[in-house]
């Protein structure tokens, strides 16, 4: 099932996930994954979450060109990319930081949403 990329925009300012993740199954839906890097930077959200991409005709030269943070060849390399990056973050905070409570307006209850 196509998501509009739109969908993913809106959820991401509401979520602000750690990463946003797509897969693309035929060549002519990789674009989307390019609109979705230029909408998320557009929403002024993009610094704020990794994105992952994968799928079978995507590439990591795909994902690099269209700026995604990871590329992920399988369902495997995604868990373990995933696992590795998250873990990175984490290890790289402040231990005196609250993490990313800290960073939530508690008045919009939106992590993302610009204020």
């Amino acid at each position: 099932m196509d998501v509009p990329v739109e969908a993913f925009v809106i959820m991401a300012i509401e979520l602000c996930p750690d990463v946003v993740a797509t897969s693309a199954l035929m060549t002519i839906t990789m674009t989307n994954q390019m609109v979705l890097e230029k909408r998320l930077h557009e929403a002024g959200i993009r610094n704020k979450m990794k994105t992952m991409i994968g799928g079978r005709p995507v590439t990591e030269a795909w994902a690099k060109r269209i700026g995604a943070d990871i590329y992920s060849a399988n369902a495997k390399d995604a868990v373990e990319k995933l696992n590795a990056s998250l873990s990175i973050e984490k290890d790289d905070k402040d231990p005196n930081e609250n993490g990313r409570q800290s960073e939530i307006n508690v008045n919009e209850g939106l992590c993302c949403k610009s204020t």
